[in-house]
């Protein structure tokens, strides 16, 4: 039975880098029909993460498409360890309000991309999970 977020990760996430443009952002999603792009440097480090609703928020404001994600990105993503514990990871992606999370290897590297539906899929994930969507949709929103 898997114990650690590195048993249920994606093992080949999608990633972005700061500059590459919002359409490219929005591509990727599309073709791989994903909500969330860890944004990486050079060196495979995640600097952020770029949700579809930046995307759609930043085409609302009218910005181009050719706007670097780095100005749209959140700049304080959550990176979870490999050998986390599954339920960690769910309480530690609760507490950030968050539905999916980059796991970094032991070189703080991107490795995989967890997200709750995966963590869902495990025995007792639901009660995992739980915790995740409650404190995801009792979030605040920001005022349009």
């Amino acid at each position: 039975m898997p114990k650690f977020v590195k048993d249920i990760m994606n093992k080949q996430p999608k990633a972005i880098t700061p500059n590459d443009p919002l359409h490219k952002a929005a591509a990727l999603m599309h073709k791989h029909d994903i909500s969330h792009l860890p944004v990486i440097d050079e060196n495979r480090k995640v600097v952020g993460h770029i949700h579809a609703n930046d995307v759609l928020k930043a085409i609302a404001e009218q910005q181009p498409h050719t706007t670097p994600v780095k100005r749209v990105m959140n700049t304080t993503p959550i990176k979870i360890p490999e050998k986390t514990p599954i339920a960690e990871a769910a309480a530690q992606m609760a507490k950030a309000r968050v539905k999916g999370a980059s796991i970094i290897n032991e070189h703080g590297e991107l490795s995989g991309f967890v997200h709750a539906r995966d963590i869902e899929k495990m025995p007792n994930g639901k009660l995992h999970v739980e915790q995740i969507y409650n404190a995801y949709k009792h979030q605040t929103k920001k005022a349009a």
